[in-house]
């Protein structure tokens, strides 16, 4: 199924709409700089890197043609997911109606805990 939101149509294993809310194929293979990342950075606080559409008004309708969430989230069990404590640290401008964003989560991570960064994905 080509035209749906969850397929997975190249097979990859990132649905259709994740692909294309990070200007990715969904057809064909994926650069890997699309994909979302965890730069290293020596204040021990984690963070994730990832392509979006810019909003403009307040809405990504006009650079993407359509509405799209995105939901950066982090977790340290994989099972409950939450929002507070991660902030945008910077947007980069890319051209063409998309940027690249970083967030950080607020605090340093203990040394014997695990946290988990996600950026998820949504529509109206």
């Amino acid at each position: 199924v080509f035209n749906e939101d969850y397929s997975d149509s190249d097979g990859d294993g990132y649905s259709n709409l994740f692909e294309r809310a990070i200007g990715s194929d969904s057809l064909g293979p994926d650069r890997p700089q699309d994909h979302p990342t965890q730069p290293l950075n020596p204040d021990n606080r984690q963070r994730i890197s990832f392509v979006r559409y810019k909003d403009q008004n307040g809405s990504t309708l006009l650079s993407a043609g359509e509405i799209i969430f995105y939901h950066v989230e982090q977790s340290d069990n994989l099972q409950t997911w939450s929002n507070s404590g991660l902030e945008l640290e910077r947007s980069i401008e890319l051209g063409g109606g998309m940027e690249r964003q970083i967030w950080v989560v607020s605090s340093t991570l203990p040394a014997v805990n695990k946290r988990f960064l996600r950026v998820r994905i949504s529509t109206p």
